[in-house]
């Protein structure tokens, strides 16, 4: 029996919008007149444009997970692992956390503050040989 791992990371949500944008998808030869004494005709390639909705991206969260992103990763890798003649035993996850204090102080008062959160960073896949 063969035992096989793999690590799934959960990715972080990506910031951005969506826009209908003017996108260029080819080009096409004309032939445009030129010359200001002697006229003659030259062959030019001008670009076709065609509306397309495009995301533009502002950057990831360093605090809110993509589940529906992370959902998709361990779906394919549990396909991987079936075609490779593997089945899984066990997933686990791993969590991380983040936080951050500060606190200030003067003759007369002192004061702190703080906050913490934790996140599941990603899972490890247990998978093992079907033969």
């Amino acid at each position: 029996m063969t035992i096989k791992t793999i690590w799934v990371e959960a990715p972080f949500i990506e910031y951005g919008y969506w826009s209908t944008d003017q996108v260029e998808v080819g080009s096409k030869t004309v032939k445009v007149e030129k010359g200001i004494f002697s006229k003659r005709f030259v062959e030019e390639q001008i670009p076709i444009y065609e509306e397309q909705k495009v995301w533009h991206s502002e950057g990831y969260s360093d605090k809110e997970m993509d589940g529906e992103k992370f959902t998709k990763r361990i779906e394919k890798a549990i396909a991987d692992l079936e075609k490779g003649g593997f089945e899984v035993i066990n997933i686990i996850p791993l969590i991380s956390g983040r936080y951050k204090n500060d606190y200030s102080s003067s003759p007369n008062m002192s004061f702190g503050w703080g906050y913490g959160f934790s996140y599941t960073e990603g899972v490890t896949i247990l998978a093992k040989s079907k033969k």
